[in-house]
């Protein structure tokens, strides 16, 4: 992953960011193929945490930081929130 086409730098980006479910099978494959690449982990924002206010995605992306947005597919929220809903 390249920062940019016209950076005179071509370093790959080392800050990764993951909005999506923590255990599903593509944060999983995503990570995967990041640790092949010998790239560090990304860092992974559920939406939960999004929705309730508890991480504010501008405190943690930086310039440089490439943020990949997964889908939330069947499961919105992981077995431990499923208290959670919407009043």
């Amino acid at each position: 992953m390249w920062r940019s086409a016209s950076s005179d730098e071509h370093k790959p980006a080392s800050n990764f960011i993951i909005i999506g479910n923590p255990g599903s099978r593509r944060v999983i494959l995503f990570q995967t193929s990041l640790a092949q690449l010998k790239l560090p982990s990304a860092q992974i924002v559920p939406y939960l945490d999004l929705i309730l206010g508890k991480t504010i995605l501008t405190d943690i992306v930086s310039a440089g930081s490439v943020v990949r947005i997964e889908s939330p597919g069947k499961e919105f929220v992981n077995n431990e929130q499923k208290s959670f809903s919407i009043d």
